[in-house]
């Protein structure tokens, strides 16, 4: 398998573009998958100059409907013009945060996308996409509540009330007697997502590849480290490669170095990795 980190928060060459946000490309012996779209077309022009054929993805797979996962679906669907892609169902709702200024502002999928047929919506909390290619819905209930959380929303009802991220899913994939969780922001805890994919899988993976989302103002407290902390031994105790990146946060991160050591990999736009 190999893995190519089309765009992250940081990049680590000049000649790359870096964003809030996630996209990357893997290629497995059978698929060409492209898992998120980052906030806009800036992943198209990294792969490019990282040689990833976007124009030969099989499918694309939206992990959720935030804009910095989802605002280059459009850019993807006019390069490629097969591929299908697939989103939970709930994420065709109505997505706020309060991160961006005093009043809540829409951070969900563009509306002109969301009849867009070539969009398969997932309504099975499990769904078996090809031979060792699953998705599934996150947990339910979160192992805890991250206060990175706090300023998310979504809108029920006419009421814009605290995000329960219904709308996220993650990829498992298992090739050549190893198994590979790719979770983006890990909104419902990374740890009960992986303890999710062991239901799944009947294992826990070997991999687990995305964003953790233990950044933000309000992890910048003890509470904040406690969680990391706690985190980073329920990890450890699962004996799994962590790569990392995105919505992890600086401080989070060296916080699971310090726990995970060579077990921790901290990825950035254009790494290129080969399992």
């Amino acid at each position: 398998m190999r893995l190519s980190v089309l765009l992250e928060n940081t990049a680590a060459r000049e000649n790359l573009l870096c964003a809030h946000g996630l996209s990357v490309f893997i290629e497995t012996a059978r698929h060409k998958i492209l898992f998120d779209c980052g906030p806009d077309d800036a992943f198209l022009r990294n792969a490019r100059v990282l040689g990833a054929d976007i124009m030969r993805a099989d499918f694309c797979v939206l992990s959720h409907a935030h804009y910095d996962h989802t605002g280059g679906v459009s850019a993807f669907l006019e390069v490629n013009r097969t591929a299908a892609v697939y989103a939970r169902k709930e994420a065709m709702g109505d997505f706020f945060s309060l991160n961006h200024g005093p009043a809540p502002s829409y951070i969900g999928l563009d509306a002109a996308l969301k009849n867009n047929r070539r969009f398969i919506l997932l309504d099975e909390p499990l769904f078996r996409l090809y031979e060792g290619v699953t998705l599934f819905q996150g947990p339910q209930a979160a192992a805890r509540p991250l206060p990175s959380n706090a300023a998310l929303l979504e809108k029920q009802d006419g009421q814009l009330r605290p995000d329960r991220f219904l709308h996220e899913q993650n990829l498992l994939i298992e090739e050549d007697g190893k198994i590979y969780l790719f979770c983006a922001c890990a909104h419902a805890g990374i740890d009960a997502i992986t303890e999710q994919a062991v239901r799944v899988a009947g294992r826990h993976p070997d991999h687990v590849i995305g964003g953790f989302h233990l950044s933000g103002k309000a992890m910048e407290t003890s509470e904040g480290d406690h969680i990391t902390d706690e985190i980073a031994d329920r990890l450890h105790a699962a004996g799994v490669h962590c790569h990392t990146c995105h919505c992890t946060g600086e401080k989070a991160a060296a916080r699971l170095r310090e726990k995970l050591q060579d077990r921790f990999h901290l990825l950035k736009t254009g790494d290129i990795v080969t399992f």
